[in-house]
C-alpha cells in the first residue's frame, strides 16, 4: 500500500512542473469527476495559470490523440499508473474529462493560497461576522498611513504618548538624524501585520492587564540602560587595567608571537569600546606558548593572564544580555508606538468593512482549528469536498498557512485510496525567499513530515537538471557542496567561541550543528543524456573602474552598468548571441529601472516588468507633474514645478542652475519660460479649456517627447489610459 503523501524535493530545472502535472493527471483519471476533489495550491497567480494551462493542454492532447513527444511522455506515465486503461480508452476518457472541466470550470481548483483562503472565508462570512459585501484590502501602505494619522489625532488625548514622541524626536536630533520619525514608523508598522508580531502583541496585552504600559516601557528602558552601562564599564575597566600592565612591562614587540599582529595590541581598542576585538584574546588565555616566540620571557604572562581571563569571562557572561538590551533600547520608542498602532489597528478592523489580507489567514486558521479532526463542515459550507491536495513551492509556506492545511491533510490521510499517493508536496528548501511573507523553510525540511507521521510520508527528489548546460550544473554542484560546509563551520565555530556547555548542548540537541549541510545535502544535480556541453561562469568583483580609480558605494551602480553594457556588447557582437538569449538580474526595482534606462539609451531593446511600468518613465513623470502644476497652480505647487524643470532638463541632456529652483512657490508658469518650453508657459491657460486627451497631446508635443524613440512605448500606453 502506497504512502498517502509524497514530499518531493525539486531543484530549479529538474522538471517540477512536469511532475506536478503528471501527479494531477494520474489522480484525475481515477474518475470522470475527480477534478472536483483535487485542490492544487501555488503561491503566485502566474504559477496558477501556468499549471492550469499545462494540465488542460496535456488533457487536450490526450483527447485528440496527439502523438508528439510532449504529450506522449505524459501518456506513458498515466497508462503505467492506470493498468486498466488502454490508449484508446485513455483517449476517450480524456475527451470526456476535458469537456466536463470546460463546462464546470469553477470546480477546477488550481488556486493560490490567498485565493483558497478567500474561498473558505466567503463561505463563513456570516459566522465570522463579516459583511457579505466585504472587500479584501491588500494595500498595506494605505492602512499604515491611516493608522499614523489616527495616532497623530490621539496625541491630544494621550499626553504620555505625546511625551514618547517628543523623547524620540530629541534622541533622533542628538544622533544627528532628522526629528521626523514618521517614515521609520511606517516601515516598522508593517511588522504588526505579520505572524511573528502576534506573540509580542499577546505578551504586551497580558502585561497591560497588570501594569501601566508607559511605566512598564520606562522601567525596561531603565533596566536595559543599566545593563548596557554595567557591561561596557566592566569590559572597559578590565581592558584598561590589562593595557596598563602590558605597557608597564615594556615587552619588546619582536619577542611577541605575531609581532605587531599580537592580540595584546587590541587591548587599547577594547578599552576604547571596540568589543569585537575581545574574541582575539581567547587563544592567549592560559596558553603562554601563544604569547611569545621561543625563549622569550614569561613574566608578562603571569601578570596579565588573570586579567585576560576576567575580560573573557565578563564578555561571555554578559554579551547576550548586552546585545538584547542594545536592541531593545534602539527600538524602544518605536516598539511603544507600534504597540499603539496595533491597538489602533483593532479599532480600524472593527470600523472598516474591508478585510485585511493578513487577517484572512488567521481567520482560516481559526476555522480549521475549530474543525478539529473532522473538517467536513468546511466543505459543506464551501460546496466542495477535497480529497487530494497538491502543494507547490512549499518551502515558502508560513506557520499559519501550515497550521490550516495540516488539519485538512491530517483528515484526508485518514482515508487513503491505497492505489496512489494521494497528496503531493513539492518544494526546494534552499530556494526559500519569502521570509518577508513569514515563509518557514523548516516546515518543508522536517516539520511537515514529523507532524504528519513519518510512516505516512514518501521522501523523493528530482535529481536531473533538464535546463542548464554541463558547466553550469557542475559549477552549481560545487558551489552548493562547499558553501554549506563553510557556513556550517562558521556557525559551529561561533558557538565554540562562547565556550558554554549549555549553549553547545542546546545547539546540538536541536540539530543546528548540521542543519545547513542537511538542507543542502541533496542539492547535487545530475546531467541528462540531452545535457548540452559547455556553458560559462564569469565572476567579477568590482573594486576599480576602467581608469583604475577605487569604486565606492556612490559610483558602484554606474560602474556595474558600464561593465554590463560591455559584457552584453561582447555577447552580441563577438559571440553572436541574440537579445532573447540574454537575461539581466538585479536585486531591487530601483536597480532594474536604471538598467533598463541604460539599455534603452544604448539602443538595446528590453522586456521588463517593474522597470517598464509607465509610472517609472521620466517622460511620463514629466507629463504627470505638468498636469499637477496646471491643476494646482493656485496652491503654488513648487515641488511639481521643480520636478518639471529637472525632468525636462534631463530629457534634453542639460544641467539646470541651482538658482532656477529658488522661489518656485512665488513664480507663475509665465515666469519659467527660460527653464520650461516657452509655448507651455505662454498658452497653458488656454490649453486648460481642452479635454484631457487633447491636453495630454499638447504637453507631449511641447516637450518633444514623441520625437524620442525610447519614449514611444510608454507614450502609447499612457495615451490609452488618458483616453
Amino acid at each position: 500500500m502506497a504512502q498517502p503523501i509524497k514530499i518531493l524535493q525539486a531543484s530549479a530545472g529538474s522538471g517540477k512542473t512536469f511532475s506536478l502535472t503528471v501527479h494531477y493527471l494520474t489522480l484525475l483519471f481515477s474518475s470522470e469527476n475527480k477534478y472536483r476533489e483535487i485542490l492544487a495550491v501555488t503561491f503566485t497567480n502566474k504559477a496558477t495559470e501556468e499549471m492550469k494551462t499545462r494540465i488542460l493542454e496535456v488533457l487536450k492532447g490526450l483527447a485528440t490523440g496527439d502523438e508528439s513527444r510532449k504529450t506522449n511522455d505524459y501518456r506513458l506515465l498515466i497508462l503505467k499508473a492506470h493498468r486498466d486503461l488502454s490508449p484508446d480508452t485513455l483517449k476517450a476518457k480524456a475527451d470526456l474529462i476535458y469537456r466536463k472541466i470546460l463546462h464546470d470550470y469553477s470546480r477546477f481548483s488550481v488556486s493560490t493560497i490567498d485565493g483558497f483562503v478567500q474561498k473558505v472565508i466567503r463561505g463563513f462570512a456570516f459566522e465570522l461576522g463579516l459583511d457579505s459585501g466585504y472587500a479584501l484590502e491588500m494595500n498595506y501602505d494605505k492602512v499604515k498611513n491611516e493608522l499614523a494619522d489616527r495616532l497623530d489625532k490621539a496625541l491630544d488625548q494621550q499626553p504620555q504618548l505625546l511625551q514618547w514622541i517628543i523623547d524620540l524626536a530629541k534622541e533622533r536630533i542628538n544622533n544627528n538624524v532628522g526629528w521626523n520619525y514618521r517614515r521609520e514608523l511606517l516601515e516598522l508598522t508593517g511588522e504588526i501585520f505579520k505572524e511573528r508580531y502576534q506573540p509580542f502583541e499577546k505578551a504586551i496585552e497580558s502585561l497591560a492587564e497588570v501594569a501601566d504600559i508607559d511605566e512598564l516601557f520606562k522601567d525596561y528602558q531603565k533596566l536595559t540602560r543599566q545593563s548596557i552601562e554595567l557591561f561596557e564599564h566592566t569590559i572597559i575597566q578590565y581592558a584598561t587595567d590589562a593595557a596598563e600592565i602590558f605597557e608597564v612591562m615594556d615587552i619588546e614587540r619582536e619577542s611577541l608571537k605575531g609581532i605587531s599582529r599580537s592580540p595584546l595590541f587590541n587591548l587599547r581598542k577594547i578599552a576604547a569600546g571596540d568589543f569585537s576585538k575581545v574574541a582575539s584574546l581567547s587563544k592567549l588565555i592560559d596558553q603562554p606558548e601563544e604569547w611569545f616566540k621561543k625563549g622569550a620571557g614569561e613574566g608578562l604572562f603571569e601578570e596579565l593572564n588573570p586579567t585576560l581571563r576576567k575580560i573573557e569571562e565578563a564578555y561571555k557572561t554578559g554579551i547576550a544580555d548586552y546585545i538584547l538590551s542594545q536592541g531593545f533600547n534602539k527600538n524602544l520608542y518605536y516598539l511603544r508606538l507600534m504597540q499603539e498602532m496595533a491597538a489602533l489597528l483593532k479599532t480600524y478592523r472593527d470600523e472598516s468593512q474591508n478585510l485585511l489580507i493578513s487577517d484572512a489567514q488567521n481567520l482560516l486558521r481559526g476555522i480549521t482549528d475549530d474543525a478539529g479532526d473532522n473538517p467536513s463542515f468546511i466543505w459543506e459550507k464551501m460546496g466542495s469536498r477535497y480529497r487530494n491536495f497538491l502543494f507547490d513551492e512549499f518551502q515558502d509556506t508560513s506557520s499559519n498557512q501550515w497550521g490550516s492545511f495540516k488539519s485538512l491533510l491530517s483528515n484526508a490521510i485518514a482515508s487513503p485510496s491505497g492505489n496512489f499517493t494521494d497528496h503531493l508536496i513539492v518544494g526546494d528548501t534552499k530556494q526559500s525567499i519569502y521570509r518577508w511573507r513569514n515563509g518557514d523553510w523548516n516546515i518543508l525540511h522536517q516539520q511537515a513530515k514529523n507532524e504528519l507521521g513519518a510512516h505516512n510520508v514518501l521522501d523523493d527528489s528530482l535529481e536531473e537538471n533538464y535546463r542548464s548546460t554541463e558547466n553550469i550544473i557542475n559549477f552549481n554542484n560545487q558551489l552548493f557542496r562547499e558553501l554549506p560546509r563553510i557556513l556550517q563551520g562558521q556557525l559551529n565555530g561561533n558557538i565554540d567561541v562562547l565556550d558554554s556547555a549549555d549553549m553547545d548542548g542546546w545547539w546540538k540537541t536541536k540539530g543546528f550543528d548540521h542543519i545547513v549541510t542537511d538542507v543542502y545535502s541533496a542539492a547535487t544535480q545530475k546531467l541528462t543524456p540531452k545535457t548540452l556541453a559547455g556553458g560559462t561562469i564569469k565572476c567579477l568583483v568590482l573594486k576599480k573602474d576602467l581608469e583604475g580609480n577605487a569604486i565606492n558605494k556612490n559610483n558602484f551602480m554606474d560602474q556595474a552598468i558600464l561593465r554590463m553594457l560591455e559584457e552584453i556588447g561582447e555577447l552580441l557582437e563577438v559571440k553572436k548571441y541574440r537579445l532573447k538569449d540574454i537575461c539581466v538580474l538585479v536585486r531591487k526595482n530601483s536597480e532594474a529601472i536604471a538598467v533598463v534606462k541604460a539599455l534603452l539609451e544604448s539602443g538595446i531593446n528590453v522586456i521588463s516588468g517593474e522597470a517598464l511600468q509607465i509610472s517609472n518613465n521620466p517622460g511620463i513623470k514629466l507629463i504627470l507633474n505638468t498636469l499637477h502644476v496646471l491643476a494646482g497652480l493656485p496652491n503654488n505647487t513648487a515641488l511639481y514645478k521643480a520636478n518639471c524643470i529637472s525632468l525636462y532638463a534631463r530629457l534634453q541632456g542639460r544641467v539646470v542652475e541651482t538658482s532656477s529652483y529658488f522661489d518656485l512657490k512665488l513664480k507663475t508658469l509665465a515666469q519659467l519660460s527660460d527653464v520650461l518650453p516657452p509655448e507651455l508657459c505662454k498658452h497653458w491657460h488656454t490649453w486648460m479649456q481642452q479635454p484631457l486627451p487633447e491636453l495630454v497631446e499638447k504637453i507631449i508635443e511641447v516637450y518633444g517627447l514623441s520625437k524620442k524613440e525610447s519614449q514611444l512605448p510608454y507614450l502609447f500606453a499612457f495615451r490609452d489610459l488618458a483616453g
